[in-house]
């Protein structure tokens, strides 16, 4: 049986990735000598997100996927990643899909 240790993401610029996404979750963001940035879930330490620097990196849609829940006015909460730096791609009943700066697509779920 394994574990999930944390979820690495291949991106152009961890630094820039890492900001939004800690403000997105509101989780604690930790940037190394070398560029790459760490994201941990105050409330879940275990629960690590690992941004890599990658000079080739494969199509936006392909290198992964997230699902959020909003815990209040899913609405709101789509506005809010907006003003964060996210764009909206499409929106379907149930789900709107957003990208982050980079264009890495992720849902916020109704």
């Amino acid at each position: 049986m394994s574990t999930i240790a944390n979820l690495t993401i291949h991106c152009h610029n961890a630094e820039l990735l890492s900001s939004f996404w800690a403000q997105a979750l509101g989780w604690d963001r930790k940037v190394g000598a070398d560029g790459s940035a760490s994201l941990t879930d105050p409330s879940a330490p275990n629960t690590i997100w690992y941004l890599e620097n990658v000079a080739d990196l494969e199509p936006a849609t392909g290198r992964w996927h997230v699902d959020l829940k909003a815990q209040g006015r899913p609405e709101a909460e789509i506005d809010r990643l907006l003003n964060a730096g996210a764009t909206q791609v499409n929106q379907f009943p149930g789900w709107t899909v957003l990208a982050d700066p980079e264009g890495n697509r992720f849902c916020v779920l109704h």
